[in-house]
């Protein structure tokens, strides 16, 4: 019955938009079918081998109506058949996307609904603490899955509630002034203990010429007074900031620009229960500057940041990837000892749609795998950091080669989990990697393109609580065009880690409270080849690839395992 209520209400939707004006609904679509099939043998048992298939089908259609100009409204209906839902058998039907949009006196431009936002790397951003710039093409395609499935769009969150922006136009002096503003809810209240929690922020920006700009940013989360009688938890976050360029570019050859972003957060935690009023201040500051060679276009840069220990930046910290409490594997979650959970690989991420990556705002710092992110877990806002970041990238004409490295030499600001000697952790973070495209340079009609990277980070103390640990990640792909369309793909991914770190605890107010010792001794790969084969540009395609994993964990045996995978997956995109 609801699924046929569920259907109907679909149907209406469709006929009114329909109805508004016929002239002004368009459609667009996005159609997937996918099947998996697996197994996984461990490598204690290798006598005993598990075996899994798995998939489905589904279609996100997107109605869109514009009556006028200034005014446009739109939804996103999703229809989802599991595999082995014959006959629809199991279908499912909902809403995906809902979202209003106009523009009010031709200046104020708002979208209400969901919403995509971002605002800078120290307020509102949703960073990637991994590296994925420069895998294989057969890896890269499962993870824009993975990315069009979590709403996640360069570095922006997808939060319900809305977003305005105006701009200003100038004639003398002042080329423009920007006014955005933003908010929306990040929790329901229970009508009892828990109050309504919002977010809200705004900038402030000034365009002088293109030579100078600088901006002024404001980024809060606060429970909303009176949406409860006795409120046991009251949570108060403010950051402000202020950003700026200065940009150099009267020569033919050079371009020079410095720029940075400085502000400081405010916290309080108020409970009722037991009379506590928690409060802590803190600030940070990220300056650099930048030199681009125009014949080469050849990029040089360099900064320096200092992001303290009690900056608490909620919308900026939030991890992209869930706590490893909250992941819950949805293929082979124990190995052949139903005892033995099975340990998240890099494989999991990139192939797990569902129960693995965050979709919310926490204000508090979330658990990780320190094994996969050493140096900035939550990425530039990370608190407690603070030293050079030198970078260098490259881009030919012809676009031959395209290349970048990134060198971050970072270390504590506060000693964390050495008491007696308050000896702090330096940190390196190496990344970088290539494109280069061979057939541009033989002019070659059919693409032939060779990719790698690398990335390494390091934390090293002395002290009487030593810490050495390090980890390598490398990234090799190539794809060839032996057909018009027909594409082979190839890719490999190598990962190690060794040495020790500790595990830090917190509570509601960020703050250390205690420090658990954790070791490393492990290795993994991903070896995978496939084919693709492009329909057209628009984004219509079918791929087969075959991936071989391998687990190994020397510290504990029983984590150890290799899995190997078949994937299907026919795309439709218009």
């Amino acid at each position: 019955m609801a699924r046929k209520i569920r259907f109907t209400l679909i149907i209406v939707c469709a006929f009114l938009f329909t109805e508004l004006s016929a002239q002004t609904v368009y459609f667009t679509g996005l159609g997937r079918a996918l099947v998996t099939n697996g197994n996984l043998s461990d490598q204690s048992n290798t006598a005993s081998r598990l075996k899994s298939s798995g998939g489905y089908t589904l279609f996100d259609l997107g109605i869109y109506a514009k009556p006028n100009e200034v005014l446009r409204g739109g939804v996103i209906l999703r229809t989802k058949n599991a595999f082995g839902g014959f006959f629809g058998n199991g279908a499912s039907l909902s809403f995906r996307q809902i979202q209003m949009e106009g523009l009010i006196a031709k200046k104020l431009k708002y979208e209400l609904g969901d919403v995509y936002l971002s605002h800078t790397p120290y307020t509102l951003w949703n960073a990637d603490s991994a590296d994925f710039k420069y895998e294989a093409g057969v890896f890269s395609m499962r993870r824009d899955i993975i990315n069009y499935e979590n709403f996640f769009v360069g570095n922006s969150w997808r939060m319900q509630g809305f977003n305005t922006k105006a701009k200003i136009n100038f004639t003398k002096g002042v080329e423009s002034l920007g006014i955005r503003i933003y908010g929306g809810r990040t929790r329901e209240t229970n009508y009892t203990t828990i109050p309504d929690r919002y977010f809200y922020g705004g900038r402030l920006d000034l365009l002088q010429s293109k030579y100078f700009k600088i901006a002024g940013n404001l980024a809060a989360i606060n429970d909303i007074a009176g949406t409860v009688k006795n409120a046991q938890v009251n949570y108060n976050n403010m950051v402000y900031t202020s950003d700026f360029a200065v940009t150099l570019d009267k020569s033919e050859k050079f371009k020079f620009v410095v720029n940075g972003e400085a502000g400081a957060s405010q916290l309080e935690l108020q409970r009722a229960s037991d009379s506590t009023d928690s409060k802590f201040n803190d600030f940070f500051y990220d300056l650099g500057a930048k030199a681009t060679y125009k014949p080469w276009n050849l990029n040089v840069g360099g900064s320096y940041r200092n992001v303290g220990f009690n900056f608490n930046s909620p919308m900026a910290q939030s991890r992209r990837m869930a706590a490893p409490s909250d992941i819950t594997l949805s293929n082979f979650s124990k190995l052949n000892d139903a005892a033995t959970a099975r340990p998240v690989s890099l494989f999991d991420p990139l192939t797990q749609e569902n129960n693995i990556y965050n979709q919310g705002i926490s204000t508090t710092l979330m658990n990780y795998f320190i094994q996969y992110n050493i140096v900035e877990p939550y990425g530039k806002a990370t608190p407690n950091r603070q030293g050079f970041t030198f970078s260098a990238d490259l881009q030919d004409a012809k676009k031959i080669i395209t290349a970048d490295v990134q060198v971050n030499l970072l270390s504590e600001v506060v000693s964390e989990g050495d008491t007696l000697t308050h000896a702090k952790r330096n940190f390196t973070l190496i990344r970088g990697g290539f494109v280069f495209n061979l057939h541009n340079l033989i002019n070659f009609k059919k693409v032939i393109a060779i990719n790698g990277g690398i990335r390494r980070e390091s934390s090293v103390r002395g002290g009487t609580n030593a810490v050495n640990l390090s980890s390598t990640l490398i990234d090799a792909g190539l794809d060839v065009e032996v057909i018009k369309s027909l594409h082979l793909l190839g890719g490999v991914k190598l990962f190690s880690v060794s040495g020790n770190e500790i595990q830090s605890s917190r509570n509601s107010v960020n703050q250390l409270v205690a420090f658990t010792p954790v070791s490393f001794n492990q290795t993994q790969s991903i070896i995978a080849a496939g084919a693709r084969y492009d329909y057209d540009k628009a984004g219509c395609f079918f791929s087969v690839h075959y991936h071989m994993v391998n687990y190994n964990d020397k510290l504990i045996t029983t984590n150890q395992y290799n899995l190997n995978q078949l994937f299907f997956v026919f795309g439709l995109k218009f």
